[in-house]
Formats: C-alpha cells, structure tokens, sequence
C-alpha cells in the first residue's frame, strides 16, 4: 500500500458570533485507508509536543501496513506506521516499558491483534498473537477482537501496570446468527504480552464494551457489558482480584437487556451528589441509564426512541442549571445495519428527563468531546456530523464537524464541509504546542467514487482561536481514557 502525505491548505473562516479563526492546522493523507479509532496524543519523538497515534488499516478482513500510525504533533508528518492482518479498530494507551524514557504504544484490533509497540521507532516489542498456517483468514472464530485497553496495578510483581481488556465479537457473523463464541476478559503481563487470566464472560454471549476499571469504595472493579447489535446482553460488576482468583465466577449482574447488548463503555461520575461515582451508560437498543455507585441499583433509565440505536458512549455536559453532569449522545434510528438518520440527545443526569432533541445527518458511531470554542465560559459539544446529497444520479456522504453549544443546543459548524464520512473516530481535544488554545485532532475518509468505497483516510490538526481552558471530557473514554468524569 502506498503512502502519500499531503499537505492541504486550511483556510481561517469566521463565523458569526463565534471566534473560530484556525491557526496552527495540518492535514494529512493516508491512501486506501480507513480507521474506526480513535486519536490520542503522547510525546513520542522528545520534542516537547505531543504527537498522534491512532489504528487503521484497510479494508475489513484485508492486511495493511497502515494498521498503527503515529503523526508528529508539530507539522503532521508521519513519525512511523506498523503492519497489521485486519483493521486496528481500538484506541491506544501509552507506558514506558523499555526503560528509553518514551512512553511505548499499546493497543489492540480484529483478527485477535493486540500490540506493544516501542513508542520510539514503531517496532514491535510484542504480539498477542501471531497468524499461522491454520488461520483460514476471518473464518477462524478463535480470531475475535480487542477493543480499548485499560491500565490495572500490577498482578505480577514486575513492577509495571498490566492491562485489562476484551476479547470478543465475531463480526463475519451474519445478524440473524445468534450462536456465536463466547467473549472474554483478559489480563496481560504489559512487558512481556503473557496472559496472566482469562475468563469467558459470565452469560456466554459475545462482548464488544471495553471495559472500565475503577474504585467504589472496595478496590478497582471492573465493569464489564455482553451481548451485541440483535444479542441479548447484559452489564456486569467485577472486583478485579476476585477476577484474578476465579475468572468471571463472581461477577455481580447489573442489568439485562431483552433483546440487545452493551457495546459502549459507560461514563463513571457522580449523578446523586454524595460524593461518590455512579455510572451512566447507553444500551444497543437505544436506553440510557446509571445505576448507583454503592450498590448498582438502578437511579432511572430513558428510552430515548422505538427504533434508536446506539454504539456511542455518553458524553458529560452541564446543559441545564443544576450541578449534576447531564449527557449528550447519538442514536441511530433503524435496525443494524440498515441505520439511517441520526438523533442527538441530552438528558438529566439528576433524573434521565429529556433536555434537548436534535436530528442531525445520518448513521455515526463517534462520541461528542468538549471545549468552550464561543469563549462565553461555558464548555460546548463537537461532534462529527454526516449527511447524504444526490450529485447527479449518485449518493454523495458529506461529512463536517459541528460545535453544539453547551447552554442553548444552537448548531455551529466548525470546520469546511467535505466529501466523504467520518463513521467511528472520536476527535480529540488537546493543545499540542501549550500555547493555550484549543487543538482539535480528528479524522475523516474521502470518497472514493460515486457509489462505494473511499480513497484516503485524513487526519487533520484544526487549532481553534479559543482557550483550552477546563476541558473535562476531551477524547473517546473521557481526557483520561478511563471514563471517568471528574468536574
């Protein structure tokens, strides 16, 4: 596969009553490429500008040697890639594990790759597992998936985190094939990529959430969902040393859905006000609902629509006038695969009552992050926006990133409309040159031809003349990458 950087022009455009003038941009171009992951950013090359790392790959089921790729935060340029079987669909987490002083790459994708990654050059320090003479390409059900990572204390007294995550999701299944493998929770030695436990998910069903770690009050618990798009699933509580001794034996169920699954991670913060986290989270099936976080009895559950979907995971926002985070979320109405338009909601975190209702383009799987891009001191939502246009006798994806502001829900584009779709990348929020303004990392594919398929990946830096300022929820899983939400 070839690679070609490009270079494009972005040019300041000002919008009307909102200070949106670009300074410090870049855009780059990765041919017959696609990602459905995340951008996050780590100082890779010792410059003192954090750079962007992000999966990728090709088409589904197909190798490439663009599965990771880590950008120079400063111009964009390609600092080094890694070859991979299939798509790297995961978001990375970083650690030092070589002793360099340079955080390494850690992250996961389809056809069972999870890699550890030296964060200097992009060698391959591990491998979960490597493909062999038996692997008869996607067919293979041992070949599932790894989603998002997370960081656990050290099980093995090498004095290094180790890292949980999932394995699941036989994704050449056809809808209406219920029988599926069993997902599984994994704990992996970090420095070596030895599995230190593995467990099947209590209910047998196939898993997709990443899971999240946190501490209730009783050690790190691991909260875990199963099921998929037409799967019955549920969510579970998991103390993750009673994980260690006897797998998912002991896991607590939290809730079951009738007819679908929990694939997005869930947000941990407080919603009852007493000082301790609860969690909010979205089913396939299209509910949003927390469930208190000293004993998991559910606070209120929402459903938002008849026929919404979603795969996103709530986004925090204060909308209303209280002190209880409300949260922001996409819902695809239709029924997987055939989604079409795309609602937005905001709900109550005090009580799941809707606040704001929006329809806006069509099918989108990113979540929405948050800066204050009108100054007026009051955090903001972006989130990608996707529409279709006929051009002739053709359908054309148009895709743009759009600002919802966080007192009213008024719309604001921020960025050039483009020809093309961003599907399942969440962008990013962060200030690469420290300089106090807002930089926006996101990504966007263009469209190959009239009818299918599309032809480069773009990865563009897009700095906001606006302050960074208190930016709480500013990537997929939160700034943190836990899901955690502290105010």
């Amino acid at each position: 596969m070839k690679y070609f950087s490009v270079l494009l022009l972005i040019v300041a455009v000002g919008f009307a009553g909102c200070n949106f003038g670009q300074l410090d941009s870049w855009s780059r171009a990765f041919y017959m490429t696609e990602t459905n992951s995340s951008p996050r950013a780590i100082d890779l090359n010792k410059d003192g500008v954090p750079d962007i790392v992000l999966g990728a790959g090709s088409k589904e089921f197909s190798p490439t040697d663009a599965a990771v790729l880590a950008l120079n935060g400063a111009n964009g340029d390609l600092l080094w890639k890694v070859a991979g079987r299939n798509q790297m669909v995961g978001s990375p987490i970083f650690q030092d594990i070589t002793g360099d002083g340079v955080p390494d790459v850690f992250i996961g994708g389809r056809s069972a790759q999870f890699l550890a990654i030296n964060g200097s050059n992009g060698h391959v320090l591990w491998e979960h597992r490597k493909a062999d003479a038996s692997w008869v390409s996607h067919q293979d059900t041992t070949m599932l998936n790894f989603f998002n990572p997370q960081f656990i204390p050290d099980q093995n007294g090498d004095g290094v985190e180790d890292i949980l995550t999932a394995f699941g999701g036989y994704v050449y299944a056809l809808p209406n094939e219920f029988q599926r493998p069993a997902g599984m929770l994994m704990v992996i030695d970090a420095k070596s990529g030895k599995v230190l436990k593995k467990s099947n998910v209590p209910d047998g069903k196939e898993t997709y959430m990443s899971p999240v770690v946190y501490n209730f009050g009783k050690g790190p618990t691991i909260i875990f969902g199963t099921g998929g798009e037409t799967i019955q699933g549920s969510l579970y509580a998991l103390p993750l040393s009673d994980f260690m001794t006897s797998g998912t034996a002991k896991s607590q169920k939290i809730y079951t859905m009738q007819s679908k699954g929990f694939i997005a991670p869930p947000v941990i913060t407080d919603v009852t006000s007493d000082g301790l986290a609860d969690i909010v989270v979205s089913s396939m099936d299209g509910h949003i609902m927390s469930f208190n976080g000293k004993n998991f009895s559910m606070i209120w559950s929402k459903a938002i629509h008849p026929d919404a979907e979603t795969q996103s995971m709530p986004s925090p926002v204060y909308f209303d006038n209280d002190k209880v985070p409300d949260f922001f979320n996409t819902y695809n109405l239709g029924k997987w695969p055939a989604n079409q338009t795309a609602i937005h909601v905001i709900v109550s975190g005090v009580n799941g009552r809707e606040l704001f209702r929006d329809t806006l383009g069509k099918l989108n799987f990113a979540s929405a992050v948050q800066v204050d891009y009108n100054d007026d001191s009051h955090l903001d939502l972006i989130i990608p926006e996707n529409t279709e246009s006929m051009e002739g006798n053709f359908p054309k994806n148009k895709t743009q990133l759009m600002g919802y502001d966080g007192k009213t829900g008024a719309k604001t584009p921020l960025d050039s409309l483009y020809t093309g779709m961003i599907l399942g990348s969440t962008p990013l929020i962060t200030d690469l040159d420290a300089d106090g303004k807002a930089d926006v990392i996101y990504t966007y594919q263009t469209q190959r031809n009239e009818i299918f398929g599309y032809n480069y990946l773009v990865i563009k830096r897009m700095e906001l003349d606006t302050k960074i300022g208190h930016n709480t929820w500013g990537g997929y899983m939160g700034t943190n990458y836990k899901s955690v939400f502290k105010p």
